[in-house]
């Protein structure tokens, strides 16, 4: 049961607060202060909105540059503190060194105080309480430490313009820290805690055997390396340790070649070892690497869910409404308007036009004649009428489907039914993405069919017309005899042949009827 006190007042006798405020003390120009006021204090909390985007969030293509920017200066201090350490251009870059130092950090200290005041524009990060959250953030507490490194280092040198040799060898590692807070998410560090955590049974399982064979090899070196007598040695294995060290080295495959056995057991041993030892030792690599792999596939798994759930809420929410259009009477918001975008609509609107109707020239008298056109007073009329009885239709009160003519009925059915399609278009194209590599082997396909079909047409065009092209393998004749070309010449001889006959049997008529 709600505890809520309901107000014994109604909406009607209820008082607002601005009109309290303007029977009370606000007159209209406290009124236009008011609203200058709230326009003023929008438009800041969209630019903290913005400035909070782009140093938070990581997507954006001016967030990106930003990021690559602030990348940029943080690789080129630490290439510079790196430098510096050398002893021959430690005295030529310390005096430059401190002034970069001294800028970026005055940048990082702004950048700081922006990312707190912009902070307010998350709900949870709004009031102090938030703020104090805010600050407690892991990356926020980096971004202090390094800060307040920085400053003390800067401080040392204040009168001098120079960093302290002794500054100099913990710069260094300030610059370090300051790279690693580039990754403002932490997110490559969140993978990899994933993926570590997934497969952590097999992890430790890799290296618990790794580290099996390690001491198993460091001991049977020692061993067959070191005789009984330790003080006749005089080897590179001394102790443990040394054998030790010379195991790892041969099972991360780096051999730097201060240590090596000699013996041939030694040998033997350090041959057994490395090859069951690298194996189990360059496991964890394939772990983490696949482990990777699956985390990306999860990921565009998720993408495309996300993608595809509000295309299926939009296909039922069409659905539903396409469903309640042909319910008749049984959902009445059906068939009502919705009054909200016409106030927005004459809100922002209206004054628009009339400023423009104000600002409009004055109206010239019509010269009069004998012939007066009486069509724009007809077409004024019916526009008109038609405005007013749409205003008539918006604001009666629908309560079945009779109360609206039947255009408008057909109207929002056909509506309903072309959003529904689309509804239903985009929810397709969301499960079954477009993937360019179909693309490109539909595209290939097509390209290969195509071709084959302009092969076959202009081979029978050539075999059409006779030209040299087709049947490489026949003979001049055997193609002539093939060719279209060829039969219409022979056709030609037969009809020449045919009127020298006719002409023949002409000049023997007329022969005959000489004689005769």
């Amino acid at each position: 049961m709600s505890t809520q006190r309901k107000s014994t007042l109604s909406g009607n006798t209820r008082p607002s607060a601005t009109s309290i405020y303007s029977e009370t003390t606000l007159n209209s120009n406290d009124e236009e202060d008011h609203h200058r006021l709230s326009r003023y204090y929008s438009v800041i909390y969209t630019h903290k909105a913005d400035i909070y985007h782009v140093l938070e969030r990581q997507q954006g293509k001016r967030t990106l540059i930003y990021h690559l920017s602030v990348f940029g200066l943080t690789l080129i201090s630490l290439i510079l503190g790196a430098i510096s350490t050398i002893d021959e251009c430690q005295s030529a870059l310390n005096g430059p060194l401190y002034y970069v130092e001294l800028g970026l950090s005055i940048f990082f200290t702004y950048e700081f105080l922006l990312r707190i005041w912009s902070a307010g524009c998350v709900a949870k990060y709004r009031t102090w309480v938030g703020r104090l959250m805010f600050v407690t953030r892991s990356v926020i507490v980096l971004d202090i430490v390094t800060l307040m490194g920085f400053i003390l280092c800067i401080a040392t040198g204040i009168t001098t313009g120079r960093f302290p040799e002794t500054v100099l060898r913990f710069l260094p590692l300030l610059q370090m820290i300051r790279f690693i807070r580039v990754d403002r998410q932490l997110s490559s560090w969140k993978i990899l805690q994933e993926i570590i955590s997934t497969h952590h049974e097999e992890l430790t399982i890799t290296i618990v055997i790794g580290f099996m064979f390690l001491i198993t090899g460091s001991y049977l070196v020692y061993i067959a390396e070191t005789p009984e007598d330790q003080s006749l040695y005089d080897g590179p294995y001394k102790s443990m340790a040394d054998s030790m060290w010379f195991s790892i080295i041969t099972m991360t495959t780096i051999g730097f070649g201060d240590l090596y056995p000699k013996t041939f057991i030694a040998k033997m041993v350090t041959t057994t070892v490395c090859y069951l030892g690298v194996a189990f030792w360059c496991l964890p690599a394939g772990i983490i690497g696949s482990g990777l792999a699956i985390k990306v596939q999860e990921q565009k798994r998720d993408e495309a869910v996300s993608r595809l759930i509000p295309a299926a809420a939009n296909v039922i929410r069409n659905w539903w409404r396409l469903r309640c259009a042909y319910q008749g009477n049984r959902f009445v918001a059906t068939w009502k308007f919705y009054r909200l975008m016409q106030r927005r609509v004459d809100r922002h609107i209206l004054p628009v036009f009339a400023q423009h109707m104000d600002s409009a020239s004055p109206i010239t008298k019509l010269p009069i004649s004998g012939s007066f056109d009486m069509s724009l007073f007809r077409r004024n009329h019916i526009g008109s009428t038609r405005k007013t009885q749409q205003d008539d239709i918006r604001k009666k009160s629908v309560k079945s489907i009779d109360d609206l003519p039947k255009r408008y009925v057909t109207a929002i059915k056909i509506i309903r039914i072309l959003k529904y399609s689309c509804a239903c278009r985009k929810f397709h194209r969301a499960k079954h993405p477009v993937n360019l590599n179909e693309v490109v082997h539909e595209n290939t396909q097509m390209t290969n069919r195509l071709s084959a079909i302009l092969n076959d047409i202009q081979r029978r065009l050539d075999l059409t017309l006779g030209t040299k092209k087709p049947a490489p393998h026949l003979v001049v004749e055997e193609k002539r005899q093939i060719s279209l070309s060829a039969r219409i010449e022979a056709v030609e001889h037969v009809a020449i042949r045919f009127e020298s006959k006719l002409n023949y049997l002409e000049r023997l008529a007329l022969n005959l009827s000489e004689n005769h």
